[in-house]
């Protein structure tokens, strides 16, 4: 019986999401795609319809979870809520709230082969640049209801949030172990966010 479009999709986001998943718990470098394919509930040969290899996979789950963030962040944008928590959520979706620190540790590893696959290949829908924009219009809303200091420069400051949400899994395996954690590096951009405010 042959699928259908609409079947096949299904089946590849359940592999993205199953994928994703397994590569927390178990890191990308020691995952398997047979225990991929099981847990997903599909036959191996059904994932390699799907992706060539388990590099392709990676590169799909990137873009998976890079389109993923791109649409949570419009519908923060597009909420009721004031510019300061649309803009405190949007820090904080770089820092999710991970259980474990095996999980957390091979969450960092994604990420940083996340900004590896983006220099390579290019940000292709271009997140970092939706992501300062977005940082830098809800500054500008800030700035207008008296919220961020005179002298602070708007541009600037979104970058620099993107600067330190980048630079937080850039240089995390070379923190000191007290502070070697997602929810200490959230505290330290929304600690900048303070200092910026009046």
């Amino acid at each position: 019986m042959k699928r259908t479009k609409e079947e096949a999709l299904a089946t590849k986001k359940i592999l993205l999401s199953k994928s994703f998943m397994e590569f927390l718990e178990t890191g990308f470098e020691n995952s398997k795609l047979e225990v991929i394919a099981e847990k997903a509930g599909v036959t191996r040969g059904a994932l390699y319809w799907h992706f060539k290899d388990k590099k392709d996979l990676l590169e799909s789950v990137i873009e998976y979870k890079d389109m993923e963030s791109i649409e949570i962040c419009t519908e923060i944008i597009d909420s009721d809520m004031s510019s300061y928590e649309k803009l405190n959520r949007i820090i904080s979706l770089n820092f999710p709230d991970i259980k474990t620190k095996k999980k957390e540790v091979n969450f960092v590893k994604l990420k940083v082969e996340l900004y590896n696959y983006f220099i390579k290949h290019g940000d292709k829908r271009n997140a970092g640049v939706k992501f300062t924009d977005s940082c830098y219009s809800l500054l500008e809303q800030m700035k207008k209801e008296n919220l961020i200091r005179d002298e602070v420069d708007i541009r600037s400051a979104a970058f620099n949030i993107l600067t330190m949400c980048l630079g937080s899994y850039l240089r995390y395996c070379t923190l000191p172990e007290n502070i070697r954690s997602l929810k200490t590096l959230k505290t330290n951009v929304l600690d900048y966010l303070k200092l910026i405010m009046k």
